[in-house]
């Protein structure tokens, strides 16, 4: 006995000074740059001047939502999205303006394949997830048709 409780002492040891899954890199990463894009597009929005052929207030409320359905997925399997998190610059290179925006329209793509593809259920939230991806994917396109140069 007294040999058992010394092992889970070194157990618990050991995970004090190991790092966690908070401080490791993202398991799913299209979801994180999805969020990451659907966050910075909001403020893009939300700072803008024009409505975007009317479409400004709906896709704002879309991906709000998005991201909120997206975050609870990542909760739910222990791969929330870091204070800090910043894609590869490269991926924003070819874009002038609005360009969280712009990318959003790959990355929210890439994010529903990547949960379509997983065999996680991301604690019940996968579809709610990808319905709502799905839903201001079709907003981010309506608001880059109407882009103002």
């Amino acid at each position: 006995m007294g040999r058992l409780l010394s092992l889970a002492a070194i157990a618990a040891l050991i995970g004090l000074f190991s790092p966690g899954r908070a401080s490791a890199d993202p398991v799913h990463h299209k979801l994180h740059a999805a969020l990451h894009d659907i966050k910075e597009s909001i403020s893009e929005l939300e700072g803008a001047k024009h409505n975007f052929g009317g479409h400004k207030e709906q896709a704002l409320k879309d991906l709000k939502f998005a991201a909120i359905q997206v975050e609870k997925a990542l909760a739910a399997v222990h791969d929330p999205f870091p204070v800090g998190y910043k894609p590869n610059p490269d991926h924003y290179k070819d874009f002038r303006d609005h360009k969280h925006l712009r990318h959003a329209e790959h990355s929210i793509t890439a994010a529903i394949i990547e949960l379509k593809e997983s065999k996680a259920n991301f604690g019940d939230h996968k579809e709610h997830a990808i319905k709502a991806l799905e839903v201001a994917h079709i907003q981010v396109k309506k608001c880059i048709q109407h882009i103002i140069f």
